[in-house]
């Protein structure tokens, strides 16, 4: 029998129902799922044994699905042949380890310094985690790249990379969607050294960011946070999605089908001074929208990726020789590939005391998270949509990139 998911009570049996994959490919390919996949130890230090209630799916987890070798799983994680998906979640603590603040008597809401030693201190958080606090959080890239992922009904995941769901305005199903996707759209805005969108001074006007992929999940993200501190937002999507992006505070929407090629449409209509951009946010990764930037990126202005929609492996060489676009450009290098602006690759670390920042927002109603759709843990179970979609499902319509915000898998009731 495997763990019961019934209540936040210790599991009484050493196993639970987690969707595995011992190979690389495509997630329908290669997932499957198993009944009997070990249960996390005891949390030792700072750790929580969390009972998982739902997780987002990532399009970075199903990338490095079909692109990371087996071997180089099995190297990673030490030499395991099992492997879980995912890495954003939220759920309920079961136990705590021994050094996670007092954990006997202390109530959920009662303020306690965040022991995260490596956090910025604007950022410090006042939470308490104790049996029975509703979280969320993300796994940081090791954890994702070793397979010891969230698609499971019980993780053991650092006190430091989780924090508590807002008392208010948010559900488990979005929870799950604000940590990964929040934390990198707020890296991008804040913490490229000297490209804080806050730091730029433009004569008196608005920073003016433009945000290429506006409605998926870090997309979605962006466009409220930007909002919130002060940008002028442009944002592409679909016409499907236009009203969504609109409604998040988007003050011009592009239509990127309607008006393909995207670099020549931008080359057109941002041009000028008074419409060129100060940051420009790629959530897909296009290789295209960066060498031709110069015409509508301001000279001291960035570029920021996260995607890497054109493959993991494209992506990391194009990171490096990017990176270095500028510094061709300017020794008069630009026949092999310079461009005159600063580009910056940047990746999430999970923080927990951050999260707390986004959690504040969500409470105050300033943040929300999008989700498109809620699919059940199990084969073709659906949240009651009637749809009777689950994980498999879901990972298609990634695949097929008819996604707005995050899909979130239901794995057990709260």
């Amino acid at each position: 029998m495997n763990a019961s998911s019934s209540s936040s009570s210790p599991p009484q049996t050493q196993t639970q129902t987690a969707w595995t994959y011992t190979t690389q490919g495509l997630p329908r390919q290669i997932l499957s799922i198993n009944h009997n996949y070990p249960v996390p130890p005891p949390p030792s230090g700072t750790d929580l044994f969390i009972r998982v209630t739902h997780i987002s799916l990532n399009p970075g987890c199903y990338i490095t699905l079909e692109a990371i070798p087996t071997w180089v799983r099995r190297l990673v994680s030490g030499g395991k042949t099992e492997y879980v998906p995912e890495g954003e979640f939220s759920g309920i603590v079961v136990s705590v380890g021994s050094d996670v603040g007092d954990n006997s008597s202390s109530s959920s809401s009662t303020p306690s310094p965040s022991s995260d030693s490596n956090a910025d201190p604007k950022f410090t958080s006042f939470q308490q985690f104790k049996p029975g606090t509703r979280v969320f959080g993300c796994l940081p890239v090791p954890s994702l790249l070793g397979g010891s992922g969230t698609l499971a009904q019980f993780i053991s995941v650092p006190s430091t990379q989780v924090c508590v769901v807002p008392s208010k305005n948010m559900t488990m199903a979005e929870a799950a969607g604000l940590s990964g996707a929040g934390l990198t759209a707020w890296a991008m805005l804040n913490e490229v050294p000297g490209y804080g969108v806050s730091e730029i001074e433009r004569e008196g006007s608005k920073p003016r960011v433009f945000i290429n992929g506006g409605s998926g999940g870090v997309g979605t993200m962006l466009i409220q946070l930007a909002k919130a501190q002060g940008a002028y937002v442009v944002a592409t999507c679909s016409e499907r999605s236009r009203e969504l992006v609109k409604s998040l505070g988007t003050d011009e929407v592009i239509d990127y089908r309607a008006n393909s090629p995207l670099p020549e449409y931008l080359s057109r209509h941002y041009s000028s001074a008074s419409t060129r951009f100060t940051h420009i946010l790629d959530t897909i990764g296009s290789q295209s929208l960066f060498e031709s930037c110069a015409s509508y990126l301001e000279s001291t202005g960035v570029y920021i990726n996260v995607g890497n929609f054109e493959g993991i492996f494209k992506t990391v060489f194009r990171a490096f020789w990017n990176e270095w676009a500028e510094v061709r450009a300017r020794w008069g290098m630009g026949f092999i590939g310079g461009v005159p602006r600063t580009y910056k690759m940047i990746s999430t670390t999970p923080n927990g005391a951050k999260a707390a920042i986004l959690a504040k927002m969500v409470e105050e109603g300033k943040l929300r998270v999008v989700v498109d759709e809620v699919v059940g843990f199990h084969a073709q179970e659906s949240d009651g949509d009637g749809k009777g979609r689950g994980v498999l499902d879901a990972y298609d319509r990634m695949l097929a990139r008819n996604v707005m915000g995050k899909i979130v898998v239901k794995v057990q009731n709260p």
